[in-house]
């Protein structure tokens, strides 16, 4: 794949949808169907909150935003290919598009944790020492 090509594969993994999608594919252990695909996206991100149909709501949000969305832009990229079953799987590329996604993910974190503890007052060379209860007087 050549240089021209990282943008298009910015673009698949660019929304949190399609990260989530494909991490889901890529974790299942055979291929899954949109509606299979929408309510383990769901499940990852519940925290077991929320009655039974506003989960139902959501996966079928999840299910019509992949269906006309998502999975069509990871498939015409070549990162996920659809079955004769109407199932999805992930391809060679997605499963080392995921691994990228994930070691940017881990290092962007990483920074940034890294930029917030070197701006924390604590670590800050220009700040002023609190005092031992002296007021200056």
């Amino acid at each position: 794949m050549g240089r021209a090509d990282i943008g298009d594969l910015h673009e698949m993994v660019s929304t949190d949808r399609r990260r989530r999608a494909l991490a889901v594919l890529a974790d299942a252990e055979r291929p899954l169907g949109c509606e299979e695909l929408a309510r383990r996206i769901v499940a990852r991100r519940s925290d077991g909150a929320g009655d039974a149909e506003s989960t139902g709501e959501r996966e079928t949000e999840v299910e019509i935003s992949l269906g006309h969305v998502h999975l069509p832009k990871l498939e015409s990229g070549g990162v996920v290919e659809r079955t004769a079953g109407e199932e999805y799987d992930v391809t060679p590329l997605g499963y080392d598009l995921r691994r990228a996604a994930g070691a940017f993910e881990a290092r962007l974190d990483a920074d940034t944790r890294e930029v917030e503890a070197a701006a924390s007052p604590a670590n800050r060379s220009d700040a002023v020492p609190a005092s031992d209860g002296d007021d200056g007087r």
